[in-house]
């Protein structure tokens, strides 16, 4: 597993990745870090190429200002681009689905599959 960092907004993020393949982003929830992925990380890492962020305010990703949906996918649209062009799919393992999931994926729709 190798940790990364990407900036936006003059803020540097942290995140992890593991594997080959087409890339999966795996998001947390609130109050949590990229750990809680990570069990499903050595899973698909044979087949993936999985990245799993630490969320603006989250485990390494310090931020001290306040958080909005629209910060959140900015940074994960920011995530996508820094780390490659391909298309990406996304897991979210929270539930329900946080708003700013459906909000990032409209302006990257072209990074973005569903499938």
């Amino acid at each position: 597993m190798r940790e990364f960092w990407f900036e936006r907004g003059g803020v540097r993020l942290c995140a992890v990745e593991d594997g080959n393949g087409r890339p999966i982003v795996m998001l947390h929830g609130g109050l949590a870090n990229h750990w809680t992925s990570l069990g499903l990380v050595g899973s698909l890492s044979p087949r993936f190429r999985v990245v799993t962020p630490d969320l603006r305010g989250s485990g390494k990703s310090h931020d001290g200002s306040p958080l909005t949906w629209d910060r959140l996918a900015d940074d994960v649209v920011a995530l996508i681009i820094s780390v490659w062009i391909a298309p990406s799919s996304v897991v979210c393992r929270v539930a329900p689905v946080p708003p700013f999931v459906s909000d990032f994926a409209m302006p990257a729709r072209s990074r973005v599959s569903s499938s």
